[in-house]
């Protein structure tokens, strides 16, 4: 459907993009007037509003192309306002000019502030991107708070100590606390080791261990218990080995077997008698081929004749040019 680009509220907090791209827009914009077909863009109408999540840069360059009546090709789907903020935060992650580090820390930072309380991998499935990527930016986001308080480029606020809680919210809206982390030990290199003890770590003093004590034997049995065999050697099978005669057997003469047909052992066979039944071998070939395909795609007969007529006039040209016809 045609929907005038002035009808539509393009909210800067459904933005997908860090920043509209005037180049790309400008682009945009020569294509449409040459005719181009873009995809429709994507609004949201709660019966009052409609909402762009999907299409800034083509909204932009549609009204850079035709001005203030400009029109433009949209899906519209139904819902309200935290319907378009969840689709906004993954669009263009499978389509469209491909988003850069900016655009995803803008959805990360937005889905955060919307939602700090949900888990990590939550929030990774909403934006469509790794979970790590996540854990990253909630981290980021807390130590470059100013006080107590995060603030996005877009206004909104989340507060560190919603960041940096330990409990969080499933899939099955039940609350569960995070697991404590203990503290990965420092790795040492062979560098280090060279260097000698790390300062940050302090010595540990090394206590001689006790032996342990062995049970007293029994008064009825030897203390010392008896070795253990030894395994008998494997031994591998003698191979008798037989001295060879000091005369050879004679060898036989080598009889060459002709069949009929064929050429005499002595002489040389014809390069071109075995060229000519390459050639019949091949031709017998596509043959086959031929009719498996008119067998296979009765259909498309005659689209095989046209091509067989072009490859005629090529072999026709081809044996012309060798003096053949």
């Amino acid at each position: 459907m045609k929907i005038r680009v002035r009808d539509i509220t393009r909210d800067l907090r459904l933005q997908p993009r860090a920043t509209i791209d005037p180049t790309l827009v400008g682009e945009y914009a020569e294509a449409m007037r040459d005719g181009a077909v873009f995809p429709p863009v994507l609004v949201f109408f709660d019966g009052k509003v409609r909402r762009l999540v999907d299409g800034f840069h083509r909204c932009e360059a549609a009204l850079v192309a035709f001005g203030e009546r400009a029109e433009i090709e949209a899906e519209e789907r139904s819902g309200t306002y935290e319907d378009a903020f969840v689709y906004s935060l993954s669009a263009n992650s499978t389509h469209g000019a491909r988003r850069t580090n900016a655009d995803i820390k803008r959805s990360v930072e937005r889905a955060l502030a919307m939602w700090p309380h949900r888990t990590d991998r939550q929030i990774a499935e909403i934006c469509r991107v790794a979970h790590p990527t996540v854990m990253a930016h909630r981290a980021r986001m807390a130590a470059e708070a100013n006080g107590k308080v995060y603030q996005l480029e877009t206004g909104e606020t989340v507060s560190v100590e919603d960041l940096q809680t330990t409990e969080r919210r499933g899939k099955d809206n039940r609350q569960r606390r995070l697991p404590e982390r203990q503290p990965k030990a420092p790795v040492r290199t062979l560098r280090d080791a060279d260097e000698g003890p790390a300062d940050d770590v302090p010595e540990q003093p090394v206590e001689a261990e006790d032996e342990p004590a062995l049970p007293p034997a029994p008064k009825d049995e030897d203390p010392m218990p008896e070795p253990r065999r030894a395994r008998p050697e494997r031994r591998e099978p003698e191979v008798e080995y037989r001295q060879p005669s000091a005369v050879p057997p004679p060898r036989q003469p080598f009889v060459p077997v002709l069949f009929p047909g064929t050429a005499p052992a002595d002489e040389p066979p014809d390069p071109r008698a075995a060229e000519d039944a390459r050639a019949e071998a091949d031709v017998q070939r596509l043959e086959r081929m031929i009719d498996a395909f008119l067998d296979q795609h009765p259909r498309h007969a005659a689209r095989l004749g046209q091509f067989l007529q072009g490859m005629m006039l090529r072999v026709n040209g081809e044996a012309r040019r060798r003096g053949q016809l």
